[in-house]
């Protein structure tokens, strides 16, 4: 595989809107590739179509002055915040499918780039129902291999979907991510969908453990004496189940029985505990993610910390570790079924909050893309090239 390093454009969005803005930024900072953001004036539900074109004008003539590439385009928050692609009524799952996704599919194609993207959620009212859930499910995926298809149609080089970190917004653990890929890709689809990764999108999973028998014990010790206790048993609606049955005195054994159940109709309500594990991931499915989004995190949040030394001091993100990952995923031969991609674009992903000083923001984004570069100084390098630099540095 080999790698190149990239940012989105997320932190121009609301300050650096005209394309030859963001781009002379991302020149200034010594990047060749930038995956632009609907937020940032693209998103085909909030902007119109001329000036969509206007932007792919501008795009084209900021790109060859500064020699910077839109190689993929992304979703933003607007798609993120609803439940879109997975909505309860079939209207709206064709709306964001019709004017959403194929819109943003016709627009990368018009830029030779990729497309990344995550446009779903479930609610908690399919998350209760295992039928619900199989159905809704079901459609998804159904609706992601028209999509595909729809994108092979105008040679889309890729689709990548993003990984999240939620029971109701799939994929969010690495065994139910291989399923989904595998159930999207099969051998009626012709095109393929692939994953995103980031490498704070592990955060949440501890949450949304399998809860062990003595957890389950203690909950029911708590209900019974009508206290709250913090522990996940799936929907707020099955926890208020349980905790009623256990308050009316129910038995230790029965209660155990029961969810016990319960938790096998609904395994996708449940993580082990190697979700929470950002290296997890990678080493299991770097190799099948054209696009990973790169942010510094203390493990608890997904932040989107730029890398300065500050951050990396209690950040869990190191080139290294990330590196040997990606090589580990490169290697497995089990997983041959599924296509393996040739390039991904290592993209630093970096937030500004609104009330910030910009030059400062701008000088860490800067920091960050000169920490990675010391690994990864050339863009379309070999991994195996990466990791012999990497060592080389090291010993140094």
């Amino acid at each position: 595989m080999k790698l190149s390093l990239a940012i989105d454009n997320c932190f121009a969005m609301k300050r650096w809107t005209d394309p030859k803005d963001w781009m002379e930024i991302v020149n200034g900072l010594g990047l060749h590739f930038v995956e632009a953001s609907a937020d940032n004036e693209i998103d085909p539900l909030y902007s119109t179509d001329a000036y969509r074109q206007w932007w792919l004008n501008e795009v084209k003539a900021a790109s060859d002055k500064y020699k910077v590439r839109v190689q993929n385009l992304y979703s933003g928050h607007g798609t993120y915040s609803t439940l879109g692609l997975a909505h309860t009524d079939p209207s709206v799952r064709q709306h964001i499918k019709d004017n959403w996704i194929k819109a943003m599919i016709r627009f990368a194609s018009e830029l030779g780039a990729g497309l990344g993207f995550y446009t779903h959620a479930f609610s908690e009212s399919v998350l209760d129902n295992p039928i619900f859930y199989a159905e809704a499910f079901g459609n998804l995926v159904d609706d992601l291999q028209e999509i595909s298809a729809y994108a092979n149609t105008l040679k889309l080089p890729y689709l990548s979907v993003e990984q999240m970190y939620s029971p109701h917004q799939v994929p969010w653990t690495i065994e139910g991510t291989l399923e989904f890929l595998r159930k999207i890709n099969d051998a009626k689809n012709d095109s393929g969908i692939y994953i995103t990764l980031d490498t704070g999108h592990q955060s949440g999973q501890a949450r949304f453990a399998h809860p062990s028998e003595e957890a389950v014990k203690c909950f029911i010790s708590a209900a019974k004496k009508g206290d709250y206790y913090p522990i996940h048993l799936g929907t707020r609606r099955n926890y208020s189940y349980f905790w009623e049955k256990a308050h009316e005195g129910a038995a230790f054994g029965e209660l155990l029985d029961e969810f016990t159940e319960h938790a096998q109709k609904r395994p996708y309500l449940f993580c082990d505990m190697r979700d929470s594990n950002p290296y997890a991931w990678l080493e299991n499915l770097a190799c099948f993610s054209p696009i990973i989004h790169l942010q510094q995190t203390n493990g608890k949040a997904s932040s989107h910390k730029a890398f300065t030394a500050a951050n990396n001091a209690d950040g869990i993100i190191s080139p290294a570790k990330v590196f040997k990952a990606i090589h580990s995923s490169c290697q497995r031969e089990e997983m041959h079924e599924l296509k393996k991609v040739s390039h991904a674009y290592l993209t630093l992903e970096i937030f500004l909050p609104t009330a910030c000083d910009t030059r400062a923001a701008l000088d860490e984004i800067a920091e960050s893309v000169r920490f990675w570069r010391q690994y990864i100084p050339e863009d379309n390098m070999e991994i195996e090239e990466i990791i012999e630099h990497f060592d080389t540095l090291s010993k140094s």
